[in-house]
This record gives C-alpha cells, sequence and structure tokens, in this order.
C-alpha cells in the first residue's frame, strides 16, 4: 500500500506542475502580446504625431514636391489610426480615444470620427474618463521631445498646429459622445 501511495503522490505532483508550467506559459503569452500592443500602439502614436507635424511644417511642405518618392504609398497616419482601432482591447481603446489631442483636419478628422463611430458603446467609457488638461499637455510634451530628436529637420513646426486646445478636446469629446449616443453609424458602413 505505501508503494501505492507513493506513485499516486508522483502521478499527482507531475500532473500538478505540468498545470503550473501550462499556466505560466498562457500567463508568459498573454503578457507578452500586451507588450507587442503595447509597442504597436505607441508605435502607431509616433506615426500620427510625425505624420501631423511634418505635414504642418514648412520643411515637410515642400518635401512631396521636391522628392515624389517621399509621398507614394499609403499614408502613414492612416495606417497608424487603423493599427490602433484595430483591437478591442482596453489599451487600444483608451488609445483611440485618446487620438482626440491632435488635430486631425479634413479626412483624417473623418476617418477619425468612423473610427470611433465603429468602436459605438465600446468606447464610450474610454472618452467620458479622459481630461482635456492632461491630453493637452500630453502632446505638447511629445511634440516638444519629437522636436528635440529631428533638430532643424522639422523646420518651422509649431505645436499650435498640431495639438489641440484643451477647449477643442472637450468639445470634441462631448460631440463624440454624443454621436454614439444618438447611435450614429460611420459614413463608410
Amino acid at each position: 500500500m505505501p508503494i501505492q501511495m507513493k506513485y499516486g503522490f508522483r502521478k499527482l505532483f507531475v500532473e500538478a506542475a505540468v498545470l503550473c508550467l501550462c499556466g505560466v506559459q498562457v500567463t508568459y503569452g498573454q503578457t507578452a502580446a500586451r507588450k507587442a500592443e503595447q509597442e504597436d500602439i505607441g508605435q502607431a502614436q509616433r506615426a500620427v504625431l510625425a505624420s501631423l507635424t511634418i505635414a504642418t511644417s514648412s520643411s515637410g511642405a515642400r518635401l512631396c514636391v521636391q522628392t515624389p518618392v517621399a509621398c507614394v504609398g499609403p499614408d502613414r497616419l492612416e495606417l497608424a489610426m487603423s493599427l490602433i482601432a484595430a483591437r478591442n482591447t482596453n489599451a487600444s481603446l483608451q488609445a483611440l480615444a485618446s487620438l482626440v489631442r491632435f488635430k486631425l483636419d479634413g479626412a483624417y478628422s473623418e476617418d477619425y470620427d468612423d473610427l470611433l463611430l465603429a468602436k459605438s458603446k465600446a468606447i464610450e467609457p474610454f472618452l467620458t474618463s479622459l481630461s482635456p488638461q492632461v491630453l493637452h499637455e500630453q502632446c505638447v510634451k511629445e511634440f516638444a521631445e519629437l522636436v528635440h530628436k529631428s533638430g532643424s529637420a522639422l523646420g518651422n513646426a509649431s505645436d499650435s498646429r498640431v495639438c489641440r486646445t484643451e477647449d477643442a478636446i472637450k468639445a470634441d469629446i462631448k460631440k463624440s459622445l454624443e454621436a454614439i449616443r444618438e447611435g450614429r453609424k460611420p459614413e463608410s458602413q
């Protein structure tokens, strides 16, 4: 009898160890996926900032005229917004909502509105939790870091051309929430 208990205990111990290792592997996989998502979001947000800065600077305005190959291919800003909106995780929804800090005009504004409307009620808590003051300060800080790293390459870039004011952020959040609550659908549908 003691021999059977000994082997039964070993079997139970091995099974428990396998379960623990599987749990560690699943947890590691989830952590790696979250880390990859955070890296994607960070890259996409920097791409939005850089695209807007280049588009509004004097040197950026001349870029496509002087070097047409620089503007070939898909639009980096649109791709970045789509990448952020591709997931429905809390991190991606928060990042999508917080893009309101940038001056997205024209087609970019329409694309952004459509992305928010496509998320519908899922994005609502993230929009309501935003602080216009914090978002404005975040944008100004990110802009300053980009200009510092880029030196004179950006010409006369200005944060006022890229970052929205607190009042503009507040107004756009309100407008987006009203559209979502009214059940509006994206124009692309």
